[in-house]
């Protein structure tokens, strides 16, 4: 099976306020598979990208997408930091 797929940004949903989260991230995926819900984090060593993620009954997070190919995982970072870096360009917070 080819792992080259086409992954698109759909949508940028930028927060405001100055916590640690700073967006949610829609991302097309072969131009068929739409997956809500990545996530642009503030860390200590800057921004990267928290996968969709969803409660167990117990209340603890897991990771509802998970990527086997650390080409597409590489590609996804980029694509989504790059995608938020453009939409916040020229404003503050």
């Amino acid at each position: 099976m080819d792992h080259e797929l086409s992954v698109t940004v759909e949508r940028v949903y930028t927060l405001n306020g100055n916590g640690q989260l700073k967006a949610f991230v829609d991302v097309v995926v072969a131009g068929v598979l739409l997956v809500k819900g990545f996530r642009v984090v503030e860390g200590k060593q800057g921004l990267f990208v928290g996968m969709p993620s969803q409660p167990n009954k117990q209340g603890k997070w897991f990771d509802s997408v998970k990527v086997r190919s650390p080409a597409l995982q590489t590609e996804l970072n980029r694509l989504i930091l790059e995608a938020y870096r453009k939409e916040t360009s020229g404003t503050t917070g």
